[in-house]
């Protein structure tokens, strides 16, 4: 279900709800409107996708749909702050938690962070995918895309940056620099989405599959940089998918 800034979430159940065999609340229709929009546009492209496909995948009329969304455009404002609010949350707790600790990042805390990153730029590939349409629809919501982009960028950077200064990270030489690392690990992640959109485009794509070869890739780009203990361990948290 896509998390809506301003909309309260509902609370968790408890250990003693679950035995009791208590029904789980369901999604309002604004949150599944939200969610198959999400689905098609990564799917079939922002473009591919109309307000009737939408209605047909959870069942609903087109009334129903415009009463919450009058036009596309507004399914993507609200996709686009539930994105922020996903990017913006990783960033005050895992990007917090490996930028403070005691230590620099273990393969296991950085192979979680990266699998994190990518895990929100699959759920929302369709704005990397479909940035021309988008910029058309609305160039600032392009704008404020780009922005919360930028916040995942530097965290990364700051992360690098860490690693070089306590030596977890050999040198880097010139063109490369923490922040064009950062860059081209980020690059490299939605790259793969779009790569693999590219090629399965009549497909439901295997997500697991993808966000394995995604990961090899990015252990294949810091290989150089770090030691073989830590290449090792990190290849060993990407076969384990956790």
């Amino acid at each position: 279900m896509v998390a809506v800034r301003g909309q309260k979430r509902p609370e968790p159940e408890t250990t003693d709800s679950r035995l009791a065999g208590e029904v789980l609340p369901r999604p309002s229709t604004r949150d599944l409107i939200l969610t198959a929009s999400r689905d098609l546009f990564n799917l079939e492209g922002f473009d591919g996708t109309s307000i009737a496909m939408i209605c047909e995948r959870i069942g609903i009329m087109s009334g129903n749909l415009t009463y919450y969304f009058p036009k596309k455009r507004h399914i993507v404002l609200a996709l686009k702050d539930a994105f922020d609010q996903e990017i913006s949350g990783l960033q005050s707790q895992l990007l917090t938690e490996l930028l403070t600790g005691a230590k620099v990042p273990s393969p296991a805390e950085s192979h979680r962070l990266l699998r994190s990153m990518l895990e929100i730029i699959w759920n929302y590939r369709f704005f990397f995918t479909s940035m021309m349409s988008l910029h058309r629809l609305d160039s600032g919501l392009v704008e404020a895309f780009r922005k919360v982009e930028h916040q995942a960028r530097m965290g990364l950077s700051q992360i690098v940056q860490r690693g070089v200064n306590e030596q977890s990270i050999k040198p880097l030489r010139y063109p490369n620099s923490p922040s064009a690392l950062a860059d081209n690990i980020w690059y490299l992640m939605w790259g793969c989405m779009f790569f693999q959109k590219a090629r399965d485009k009549d497909l439901e794509p295997d997500k697991a599959g993808v966000m394995n070869t995604c990961l090899l890739q990015l252990g294949a780009l810091i290989e150089p940089l770090v030691t073989d203990e830590f290449m090792a361990d990190y290849c060993a948290e990407v076969s384990r998918g956790n």
